[in-house]
């Protein structure tokens, strides 16, 4: 058979058989599995809780000891004496030599009689003698490893550490060493002190590369942090980290990694493009509270209401993941409030009081503005805490914390939850989503003003659009904007539906109506003679067999994709030649 050699000096290298000790692990796994089936540990997620529970049924002797240097001693002794037989020397050394130097082996089956003990026993019980050794061996490092949580506190003394810090809330892990670490932590803690270790065991993701390998420095796909930070950030890399860790448990990092070296992050990027956003709104808030005073928050107006209420629902979606542990759902439901909510839609309609020239108007959007962004940058500051604590200390917050690391987390307030503000501005937003839709697909240059018709299907309906048209004229640069019921779609206009109304825009004026359906015409007739390609491409058999599968699909796409624009522009050319 293949016989291994060492590295440096080439000796062959065979395994040498030697007695080992054993631990029965019934008794002592028998104390752990109650306290699993009650939960009093939670797993998050839970079924390795059920693992943990399989893996108790099944359970094995565990092999105790170690041939190492470092470790704690097996605490077991030999009489020199009545133990010679069983204690044979290790390399050429003379026997009393090997014994002080710890170079020897053990074996009961030729005669060892281990005397197991803390410390050195005074006299042998067999032949009164006092020449002690003790075992070579040591234990297992997951041993040693399963006295941590207690024994780092000052036990076996009751000291004042164990009794204020024990047991902790959180063990954070991964999937590898639940059964080596996690569950050896729960039996030592339950035998030696009597209480579990820890209330809640979170499993975190293993992250492997884009195509699905473990990270090597090897293989030349080792991913160092300190390169994403490098490149996009801290706070970046801590949000893109924690947008994918969902529920799997194999993360494929979307980094593109050369050599152990970061190339690029999209995941990152986007963090750091989050970062950026959440900049740029915090200056133009803090540009446009001059004169401020904190004061009453009114909410009598809708985009007012509407905020308050999104901003609720986001503080208790964000406590659940946080509570849970479901960090991608927890990243997802800030950026969907700051950027989406906030800074898209909130920022513009304040913008309505904030340059109308109405003092207590002013006021009372500055005070919206300000709130509802420091309490979204408490909400952010576990996931980006070095932008959060700078634009927290420049905004004026009012809160006697000297840092947002120690301000209170937000708490949900029902009574601020208004589903009725949240429908009247779904309706408004879909209104000014359509009137933008028209201006892009009619190529009307974003600098002209525009005519707006909406046809409401309701009283309800019209009268929140008729609230709303100072918002809908700002949010689409309309100079004029008729809100009502059953108006006609004017001629050359475009149109769109929403679930509230019909829109019209005019386009007599804003656009050269021939050029544009000559534009559109070209555009069309180039859509053709690439879906005729594709049309051809697709229906070969040849090609359809040897290419691989994922070309076939992105073809198929672009077909999909193609096809979608002809539609768009023939529809658009249908209103232009209306």
């Amino acid at each position: 058979h293949a016989v291994n050699n060492h590295d440096n000096c080439c000796t062959d290298l065979e395994p040498l058989p030697m007695e080992q000790w054993y631990m029965n692990m019934k008794e002592i796994a028998a104390k752990v599995r109650p306290v699993l089936v009650r939960q009093n540990i939670q797993y998050a997620p839970d079924r390795f809780r059920h693992y943990a529970i399989e893996w108790l049924d099944q359970i094995r002797d565990w092999a105790l000891s170690r041939q190492i240097w470092w470790g704690h001693r097996i605490p077991a002794w030999y009489c020199t004496h009545c133990s010679a037989d069983g204690l044979s020397t290790v390399g050429n050394l003379d026997w009393e030599q090997a014994l002080r130097e710890g170079n020897f082996r053990v074996s009961v089956a030729a005669g060892a009689k281990p005397v197991v003990s803390v410390a050195k026993p005074d006299a042998c019980p067999e032949c009164g003698g006092q020449d002690w050794v003790q075992d070579p061996d040591v234990l297992d490092t997951w041993f040693s490893s399963a006295l941590w949580p207690f024994a780092t506190l000052g036990w076996p003394q009751r000291s004042d550490a164990l009794e204020y810090f024990y047991p902790t809330d959180l063990m954070i892990t991964a999937r590898d060493i639940l059964y080596l670490w996690v569950l050896r932590m729960a039996m030592t803690s339950l035998e030696f002190v009597e209480q579990i270790p820890f209330k809640t065991v979170l499993v975190h993701p293993t992250i492997l590369t884009q195509d699905g390998r473990r990270m090597s420095k090897s293989l030349g796909t080792g991913l160092n942090p300190l390169d994403l930070v490098a490149r996009y950030g801290a706070d970046a890399t801590r949000y893109c980290l924690l947008a994918q860790a969902g529920a799997v448990q194999d993360v494929r990092f979307d980094a593109a990694v050369e050599n152990n070296q970061v190339q690029a992050s999209a995941s990152a990027e986007a963090g750091r493009n989050f970062g950026n956003k959440l900049w740029n709104a915090t200056r133009f808030v803090l540009m446009n509270i001059d004169g401020y005073e904190p004061g009453p928050c009114e909410r009598s107006e809708l985009a007012d209401r509407w905020i308050w209420s999104r901003l609720q629902v986001a503080v208790r979606e964000m406590t659940e993941a946080m509570q849970s542990y479901r960090f991608s759902d927890l990243t997802r439901a800030i950026y969907d409030f700051v950027w989406r909510d906030y800074c898209d839609w909130y920022l513009e309609l304040a913008k309505v009081r904030l340059q109308g020239g109405d003092p207590q108007a002013r006021r009372v959007a500055q005070e919206h503005l300000v709130r509802v962004l420091e309490t979204a940058l408490r909400l952010l500051h576990p996931i980006m805490p070095f932008i959060t604590e700078t634009l927290w200390q420049a905004l004026p917050h009012g809160s006697s914390a000297n840092s947002i690391m120690v301000a209170d987390w937000p708490k949900c307030d029902d009574e601020l939850i208004d589903p009725e503000a949240e429908a009247q501005m779904q309706c408004l937003q879909e209104v000014v989503t359509g009137v933008r839709i028209i201006r892009g697909e009619m190529n009307v240059p974003p600098g002209r003003k525009i005519e707006v018709l909406i046809s409401a299907v309701s009283d309800e309906a019209e009268q929140t659009l008729r609230q709303a048209i100072p918002y809908i004229s700002l949010l689409t640069r309309a100079e004029s904007v008729q809100v009502g019921q059953g108006l006609v779609q004017p001629p050359a206009s475009g149109s769109a539906m929403t679930a509230a109304a019909e829109i019209f825009v005019p386009l007599e004026g804003l656009i050269d109506l021939d050029a544009e359906r000559q534009r559109l015409k070209r555009e069309i007739q180039k859509m053709d003679g690439l879906l005729k390609g594709l049309d051809a491409k697709l229906a070969n058999d040849r090609f359809l067999t040897k290419a691989p599968p994922e070309i076939v699909a992105q073809e198929r796409q672009r077909q999909a994709e193609y096809r979608a624009t002809q539609e768009k522009l023939s529809a658009s050319l249908k209103l232009v030649e209306a």
